[in-house]
């Protein structure tokens, strides 16, 4: 499942009706509005599409932003802009997904990113607790195994080495 490519989003529809329609579906004439069942949601659907647009689709002067309230990109246009960033809105699969930042990791700043079940957390709490826990008690048992002094050493290099470029 990826937030810029398949149908997740819920939309009103000119006719009244309402229908599950992939995310270029905002340039369609037949779209009136999101249709999500609270305000708060509704609120970050467009804040969501607002900063998906303003990343991949900003108009490149004030002249191009006219053009394009006079004639809207088609779906193919405004679904080759999203597919700039397709592989940073997978919900599902392997590798980084929507909202999980690798670079920290590559980079030492953090340990570990904890993947939560299929769905979120909040689907299946016991599951997130239960791999959490197991997250923790690993580490504890490789902490453990340093002396205090190693355990020291090995913070202190940690986090001197945070922020520092080499040229």
């Amino acid at each position: 499942m990826n937030l810029v490519i398949d149908p997740w989003l819920p939309f009103k529809l000119r006719s009244g009706e309402e229908a599950v329609l992939p995310l270029n579906a905002i340039c369609s004439p037949d779209v009136v509005d999101f249709a999500l069942p609270r305000a708060d949601f509704q609120g970050a659907a467009y804040q969501f599409v607002i900063g998906l647009l303003q990343t991949v689709f900003a108009p490149k002067d004030r002249f191009d932003w006219k053009d394009l309230y006079i004639q809207p990109p088609s779906a193919e246009e405004l679904q080759a802009a999203f597919n700039k960033a397709k592989h940073a809105f997978n919900v599902i699969g392997e590798g980084p997904l929507f909202m999980q930042d690798y670079d920290m990791l590559n980079n030492g700043l953090i340990d570990d990113i904890v993947k939560e079940p299929l769905g979120g957390a909040h689907v299946n709490k016991e599951e997130m607790f239960a791999t959490v826990k197991n997250i923790i008690l690993e580490n504890l048992k490789e902490l453990k195994q340093l002396n205090p002094i190693e355990l020291t050493k090995k913070r202190i290099d940690k986090y001197v080495a945070m922020g520092r470029y080499l040229e």
